[in-house]
This record gives C-alpha cells, sequence and structure tokens, in this order.
C-alpha cells in the first residue's frame, strides 16, 4: 500500500495569514499617516491656542505687553491757561499706576502791576478698573505757592491739600490717549495781600481760605513711550 503526504512548499502561506498581514499592513500605513498629518498640524495648532490665550488675556487686560510702563503726561487745560505742566506715570501693574504732575508758570505786564505766578507738585495713586483698565480711581495729594495780582490787591502764598480723583482714558492709538479727569477734596491756602505803591509791593495783612469742592480738573495727553 502506497500512502501519499502532502507538505506545503515552504513558501506558501495560508490564505487566511495572507489576509491578516495586508491588513496590519494597511492599518500601519494608516497609523503613520495619521502620525504625519499631526506633525504636519502641530505647529498650526501651536500657533492657534496662543493666539486664543493672548486674545483672553486682552481682553482681561491680564497682559501687559512690556510689563511696566512709563507714561509722559501734559494737561492741556492748564497750557490753554499758559501754565506749562508735565508729569509723568508708572504703571506698576494693570491696575496699579503711581502718578506724579508738576505745573510752573510767571508771566507780569502792565509795568510789573499785574501778576500771576505759582509752582504746583502734585503726585497720584491710581487703581484702573474694567477689562479693558481704562476707568480708574485714585487719590491725590498737592502743593504750591502763588502769586496773584489781577486787580488792586494781590495775594501770594502757598496751599496745600488733597482728594479723591477720577477719570476716563481715550485711547487714540497704541502710544497716545487723553485722559479726562477730575478731583474732588479739601484745599488750604494761606497768604498775604499787598497792594504795589510806586512799584513797591506793601504788605496789607494776611488771610487764609479753606476750600471743599473740585481741586483738579483736566484733559491730558498721555504718551506711553516704552511700549
Amino acid at each position: 500500500m502506497t500512502v501519499r503526504v502532502t507538505v506545503p512548499h515552504p513558501t506558501e502561506v495560508p490564505a487566511a495569514t495572507r489576509a491578516g498581514n495586508e491588513e496590519a499592513g494597511e492599518n500601519a500605513m494608516e497609523d503613520k499617516a495619521a502620525e504625519i498629518a499631526m506633525k504636519d498640524k502641530a505647529p498650526a495648532m501651536e500657533k492657534a491656542a496662543a493666539t486664543e490665550k493672548v486674545t483672553a488675556a486682552e481682553e482681561t487686560g491680564a497682559v501687559e505687553k512690556n510689563g511696566h510702563t512709563l507714561a509722559l503726561r501734559a494737561n492741556l487745560l492748564r497750557w490753554a491757561t499758559l501754565t506749562p505742566d508735565l508729569g509723568i506715570e508708572w504703571r506698576v501693574s494693570c491696575h496699579v499706576g503711581i502718578l506724579v504732575n508738576g505745573s510752573w508758570t510767571s508771566w507780569s505786564w502792565s509795568g510789573k502791576d499785574r501778576r500771576y505766578a505759582l509752582w504746583k507738585v502734585s503726585p497720584e495713586v491710581r487703581y484702573y478698573i474694567g477689562k479693558e483698565n481704562r476707568g480708574y480711581l485714585g487719590v491725590m495729594y498737592h502743593i504750591g505757592e502763588f502769586n496773584c495780582k489781577l486787580g488792586a490787591t494781590g495775594r501770594q502764598g502757598d496751599y496745600q491739600g488733597g482728594g479723591i480723583t477720577g477719570g476716563y482714558l481715550l485711547e487714540l492709538n497704541r502710544a497716545l490717549s487723553l485722559d479726562f479727569h477730575a478731583g474732588i477734596g479739601y484745599t488750604r491756602a494761606e497768604y498775604d495781600k499787598y497792594k504795589m505803591t510806586d512799584g513797591v509791593r506793601v504788605r496789607e495783612g494776611s488771610d487764609s481760605k479753606d476750600y471743599w469742592g473740585i481741586n483738579q480738573l483736566g484733559i491730558t495727553l498721555v504718551w506711553k513711550f516704552n511700549q
């Protein structure tokens, strides 16, 4: 009796195994393609996420482009009265600002019979409110001296006081803005009265005045110079 045994050729692979290998290969190629696509999209996705974060931070006022900012200030109302006025503001943070403003002028006419002279220094601390940090509340102090003679009697002396301030910043562009502000509080002035006789100042007593009300007012041009 003859028995035949069929042995598969060593290179032959069963159909089921071959189909499984082909499917595995296709899956591997798909995974590789997906991985390459994700790598290509990663920079764009990271950029979009960063942009969203910056936009959200800017909307909440949390971003300060260069950290602390410095700004020069000029009160246009005081310049309109021929009183040069300059100041500086340091924004400690997006909400807190420290200001120092100063004014000075010295005018005389009609043979020095008319006189308008003064100097003033006014420090202030502000707290900016709102999403865009444009409105604010603050406290200020001012001190100065004056010499004013517009009629027969002149007054020369000093004053000091303080109060609560408030206002709003109107942005004109990235560097410039207008600051509409006012202050209300207390000011005390002590002064001598005098008259002019043959060009000589003759003292005629002294007086003082206590004032409650608006003691600061301005439309100030603000220039942020370290953007």
